[in-house]
């Protein structure tokens, strides 16, 4: 799952600074709970779930759009909604409280952080929000207790079926999860395609690469650059759209491809973006292995993932790993973790490329 247009400065800052700003928020967070009385931080916290789905209802309702122009009145925006003015300012002035709106005396307008959910925005995050709050992906979480105590994930517990296979079912869904993982690749494929060094590299492969939005924006920045997405059919009959928007399918070439079983050979590189945190150990090796079969000599893999810090103010990516554990029984890793599975798969690891979000781009070679 890729927890990831042209870019936009503001959104890609220097790798130092983003460290610097989350070391610095680390910090205020530290403070705050110390000052914060432990009964006021339980009830917080058994209250968390009140701003996911308020934002959700947020998005779903099309408030960010109405608000694209301007700051209007809880009346005004009822109005133009058809809906309960009273219940919306309910909505609005709790979302206040959380900075995804701004009061503008009796009116209500968009922050930084709510400008990102309007349809039109070009890095907009309107679908990762609905994804996230859609209620079949929340009925897994009713089952975490059970997913800690057994073996099956709580996604497979409350719907009878693994996630990818419960995708394939219900294709209302897969539309949802494409279209949240082509909003968080959007800066994700900008961001790796700025950072990676493309020099005599003439083909990409784009194992488990989705509906190749990543891949489209490595395209579209490198010419003289071809591709090839490998993966399952049923995704791969989605991406047409996907990269004939981007003016590069006819760079591409759609694979057909079970990671599982074998990866398309002789690609000088492969990318493998927020692939390996979707599966257990022993079925990241097997993919890592498939890959080494593929290379060629010369030839490297990137994979694309986060890393997981060793110091507890590490929130969003300790609930990425619980989110891995709820929905696919996948898992985020530390730099050991992943060393670990390179070995295990007879890879080097001869070089480290840390994005402007934190991610990092490990680049590997057979041993």
């Amino acid at each position: 799952m890729r927890l990831n247009r042209p870019a936009l400065p503001r959104l890609s800052p220097p790798p130092g600074a983003v460290r610097t700003a989350a070391a610095t928020r680390r910090g205020v967070d530290r403070l705050s709970r110390a000052m914060t009385l432990p009964v006021l931080r339980i009830l917080e916290q058994t209250v968390a779930m009140v701003e996911v789905r308020a934002t959700t209802a947020f998005v779903e309702l099309g408030v960010p759009d109405v608000l694209a122009n301007g700051p209007k009145s809880s009346a005004a925006i009822a109005a133009e909604l058809r809906v309960d003015e009273s219940r919306l300012d309910r909505l609005l002035l709790f979302l206040a409280t959380r900075g995804i709106v701004r009061r503008v005396g009796e009116q209500f307008g968009l922050t930084a952080t709510s400008d990102l959910l309007r349809t039109d925005h070009p890095d907009s995050l309107r679908d990762w929000v609905l994804f996230q709050g859609s209620a079949w992906q929340w009925h897994a979480w009713e089952w975490l207790t059970d997913g800690v105590l057994g073996t099956d994930t709580p996604f497979e517990q409350a719907h009878g079926v693994p996630y990818f296979d419960h995708l394939a079912s219900h294709p209302d869904h897969a539309e949802r999860f494409d279209a949240a993982m082509r909003a968080t690749s959007q800066l994700q494929g900008e961001l790796v395609a700025r950072k990676l060094r493309l020099a005599n590299v003439a083909t990409v492969c784009d194992v488990g690469g989705g509906t190749g939005s990543i891949l489209a924006r490595l395209l579209a920045r490198n010419p003289g650059l071809s591709g090839i997405l490998a993966e399952v059919p049923s995704t791969l009959s989605r991406a047409t759209d996907v990269l004939e928007a981007a003016g590069v399918a006819d760079r591409v070439e759609l694979v057909a491809t079970d990671m599982f079983a074998a990866v398309p050979p002789g690609a000088d590189r492969y990318l493998l973006s927020a692939v390996l945190h979707d599966w257990n150990d022993d079925a990241a090796v097997a993919i890592l292995n498939n890959v080494r079969r593929a290379l060629r000599p010369g030839a490297r893999i990137w994979v694309a993932e986060l890393e997981l810090p060793s110091h507890d103010g590490a929130s969003l990516e300790r609930a990425y790993d619980l989110l891995m554990l709820t929905l696919g029984g996948g898992r985020e890793r530390n730099r050991a973790d992943f060393e670990k599975l390179y070995r295990a798969a007879g890879l080097l690891l001869v070089d480290d490329h840390v994005l402007a979000n934190g991610w990092h781009v490990h680049e590997l070679s057979a041993a």
